[in-house]
């Protein structure tokens, strides 16, 4: 019933990163910028002070995309405190979380756009588009970000290695 609780006592498989300590700092650091980015790229698009951050269903979404951007710097700091020998546990709380995180904000983001976009035809001739463009842009800049991060993910663990 409760077996979400145990499943750190379920997965005792050690996970193995194919590099050696200094590649694996190196990786944690490339987390550490990527996140990074996305996240100045976020709050950079809050300053914009578009009209429709006036809009309950622009700004919500905006905000709620907080909670996965601080749950991914969890993941980052939990995967620069491991070694290339990896429980589940820090699997988990490490790499996977990073990527599910990151994966959540892209989705919130394409929301966002969305609503966004709603505004602009509900509000088509009252003449602000400018600032509602670039606060879309960067949008499409966060999920760009997110993209290459995968691209990244990709190419940096894609031979990890499971032992039981």
């Amino acid at each position: 019933m409760y077996r979400f609780l145990n499943q750190d006592l379920d997965d005792l498989n050690i996970y193995v990163l194919n590099m050696n300590q200094e590649e694996k700092k190196k990786s944690a650091r490339g987390n550490l910028i990527y996140v990074t980015g996305i996240a100045i790229l976020h709050i950079a698009a809050g300053f914009l002070n578009q009209p429709s951050s006036r809009t309950f269903y622009v700004v919500y979404p905006y905000l709620i995309v907080f909670l996965p951007l601080i749950y991914a710097f969890l993941g980052v700091v939990t995967y620069y405190s491991a070694t290339t020998r990896m429980s589940g546990r820090q699997y988990r709380e490490g790499i996977q979380r990073i990527r599910r995180s990151l994966l959540g904000i892209m989705v919130l983001k394409v929301i966002g756009m969305l609503l966004d976009i709603v505004y602009l035809i509900r509000n088509f001739y009252q003449g602000f588009m400018e600032m509602e463009i670039i606060y879309l842009a960067f949008h499409i800049l966060v999920i760009f970000g997110i993209i290459l991060y995968g691209r990244y993910y990709d190419k940096t663990f894609t031979n990890i290695q499971i032992e039981s």
